[in-house]
């Protein structure tokens, strides 16, 4: 091995240890990402830049800051539209010609809609085609298998958008990578890579979550959710990933209605009547930056709860509809459940596209038969228990009386 090819292994082995070593000895230091307010006094908005590839499809290259954060409506209002979707449009853009990178198109998938949050999706060819499915994984924190397909393997064209935040550094990196995703659930469906040259192992991190949070406070409107499936709970890859895909305006996800669980610390839940699913669940309390920052660390807090207690979860976000509320409030909504492994056999599984509420079937009976309460008994079969739930929400309170501490 050549002396520069050992350098960058030593180096990506050095950063994963220490993020591992941070996440179960220290999780208190994992959530100091609030960005420096110096790097928002200015308005920038979102930059466009080639940045070539040496390839025929070159991906554009986003600048932004936490000004181009759409938190609330005054955000949104004071924004001219060609601003607001200047990544929506890019997106979409990337997606158009990218098509024939796609091993089907999602244009021509029959759906069916159950009710107004749940709808079903006849698409065999999502199962016979997607590239890997990480079963062979014991727990969560499996490693990173470097021999096995990852991101960095993928062909460079299906890279679609990248982003840099200014407070990153003065120097912009393609730190966060759009690509598309060539087995989608729907139109527009994206996976992002953070760090793609760290090798990171599918554990979410709290750079991750804060890129997707963040990708989703830069699209205006209600139609783009964003999803994380961990290892057991349905990740097709283990290299640390995310999906962002653009459906339709209402899902059971975000338009269900929420009750408090713990309000003091910003935690809900659904009614299990509505949502047979124990979630945790966790809304945008404001338009201000300290309130996504807020929200993060909270999100964040819940998520290394199942990872010490090694409970599989699927994630999703989105905007909420909302009448009086043209922007949408952020909301986070957290499944912690029973391990899953994908089955060939399966007529669909319930990953973080199913639990949205858009159910993607391969089984044609199953698609014609398929009622409401078939799908609520399907994520009930998944919940993790009451007891369970219980100890995930001590730990969740554990961990923020531990940050609380730290920061005092």
């Amino acid at each position: 091995m050549s002396m520069r090819r050992l350098s960058v292994a030593w180096n990506v082995m050095c950063m994963n240890i220490f993020y591992h070593i941070n996440m179960y000895l220290s999780p208190v230091g994992l959530f100091q990402l609030s960005i420096d307010p110096a790097s928002s006094n200015k308005r920038m908005r979102i930059e466009y830049t080639a940045e070539p590839d040496n390839s025929a499809l070159s991906a554009p290259f986003i600048v932004y800051s936490d000004a181009d954060l759409l938190i609330s409506n005054s955000d949104s209002d004071n924004v001219p539209e060609s601003e607001k979707q200047l990544l929506p449009n890019l997106l979409e853009q990337g997606w158009l010609a990218r098509q024939h990178l796609l091993r089907y198109q999602p244009d021509n998938v029959k759906s069916r809609q159950l009710n107004k949050e749940i709808s079903a999706y006849f698409n065999p060819s999502r199962f016979a085609t997607r590239r890997v499915h990480a079963n062979n994984v014991d727990g969560l924190n499996a490693p990173f298998n470097p021999s096995g397909f990852h991101f960095g393997k993928a062909d460079r064209t299906e890279i679609t958008v990248k982003l840099w935040h200014k407070a990153w550094g003065s120097k912009p990196l393609p730190r966060v990578q759009l690509f598309v995703n060539i087995s989608p659930i729907d139109r527009q469906h994206y996976v992002i890579v953070p760090d793609c040259e760290l090798q990171l192992n599918q554990c979410l991190t709290p750079f991750a979550l804060m890129s997707g949070l963040h990708l989703l406070l830069l699209t205006p409107g209600t139609r783009y959710r964003l999803g994380f499936n961990s290892l057991l709970a349905y990740a097709s890859v283990n290299h640390l990933h995310l999906h962002l895909w653009r459906s339709e305006p209402v899902c059971l996800a975000t338009g269900c209605e929420i009750v408090p669980l713990d309000s003091d610390i910003g935690l809900y839940t659904f009614p299990l009547d509505r949502m047979p699913v124990r979630t945790m669940v966790f809304e945008l309390d404001s338009g201000e930056q300290d309130s996504v920052n807020l929200l993060h660390s909270r999100v964040m807090s819940a998520v290394v709860a199942c990872q010490r207690a090694n409970v599989p979860h699927n994630l999703i976000a989105g905007r909420t509809l909302s009448d009086s509320d043209s922007c949408g409030r952020l909301r986070v909504c957290l499944f912690p459940r029973q391990p899953a492994r994908y089955c060939l056999d399966s007529a669909y599984c319930v990953a973080v596209a199913e639990l949205s509420g858009q159910l993607i079937v391969q089984d044609a009976d199953t698609f014609d038969q398929l009622t409401v309460a078939d799908v609520l008994a399907s994520y009930a079969k998944c919940s993790v228990s009451e007891d369970q739930f219980e100890d995930l929400r001590q730990s969740y309170r554990q961990i923020l009386k531990q940050q609380s501490q730290c920061q005092s």
